[in-house]
């Protein structure tokens, strides 16, 4: 019997048109800047993550047997996700990081601290943590320097101190959300807020998924080797997943997964850090 074809449909997600990338391409090499300097694994997960979120999405959205379907704006603002998930680590000491033993209590409330920190960099004090970066360089209201909102300083009335136009002040709210939600899972049992079900975007799930599937295959100071690949991408997605999405889903990530460690070039790639 053949199974039913089911129809794709965006899930209740705002509409980013394609030219606001452009957003990311200031902001995306200043943050991984700061991020290197901090921590080269940290670096190094985030560009992992932010690939590996590309090739979920992608997959997610063309292949036959998925309900789920992303814009390439979508898709591009899951990479810049990838790319800042873990950006509230920063505030982290840099022992609690690369710690090799095991982590006491506190230590461990602290780590898992870092999705909020993260959210409130972002929707807080972004613009403060990217001024010398970018203001620097653009003397000018920093939206309408890099060309969005067609060179119109559309200035709310919240975002205006800040000098962020009405459609990145909505970019950066959305990744906030996606930042303060990436150790969410399905069943609840996530932080720090526990969502449940359908509580999780898909883009929330898809920055989830990969950044479990990437911290699982990348060696660690605190554990002795890393999973397999295929052992990882089983775990994460059958453990945490499985009930919750489709099996055809599910069988297009595993298969976007595998693909996406067999390449040798990542689109990630074309962000050159400052």
């Amino acid at each position: 019997m053949k199974k039913e074809k089911k129809n794709k449909t965006v899930h209740n997600l705002p509409e980013f048109p394609l030219g606001y990338s452009i957003f990311t391409k200031i902001i995306v090499p200043v943050v991984l800047n700061m991020i290197k300097l901090e921590s080269e694994i940290l670096y190094f997960h985030s560009k992992n993550v932010a690939s590996m979120s590309v090739s979920l999405s992608r997959a997610l959205s063309t292949k036959p047997g998925s309900s789920i379907w992303l814009t390439p704006a979508h898709t591009e603002l899951l990479k810049v996700a990838g790319f800042l998930h873990d950006i509230g680590k920063v505030a982290i000491p840099d022992g609690v990081i690369i710690k090799q033993e095991k982590l006491s209590n506190d230590e461990i409330s602290l780590l898992k601290g870092h999705p909020i920190r993260g959210w409130e960099i972002l929707t807080n004090n972004f613009s403060e943590l990217l001024c010398s970066g970018i203001r620097s360089v653009f003397k000018d209201h920093i939206c309408v320097a890099i060309g969005v909102g067609n060179g119109k300083k559309q200035i709310t009335e919240t975002a205006e101190e800040n000098g962020w136009c009405e459609p990145c002040t909505s970019i950066i709210k959305e990744l906030g959300l996606i930042v303060r939600h990436h150790h969410e899972v399905p069943d609840g049992t996530g932080y720090p807020d526990g969502l449940y079900g359908d509580q999780m975007t898909p883009l929330i799930k898809i920055i989830s998924i990969a950044d479990k599937i990437c911290a699982l295959t990348e060696e660690r100071p605190y554990r002795l080797g890393a999973f397999p690949r295929e052992s990882a991408i089983k775990k994460v997605l059958m453990d945490d997943y499985d009930w919750q999405m489709h099996s055809d889903e599910i069988a297009i990530m595993a298969e976007a997964a595998m693909l996406h460690f067999s390449k040798e070039k990542r689109p990630d790639e074309q962000y050159t850090v400052l």
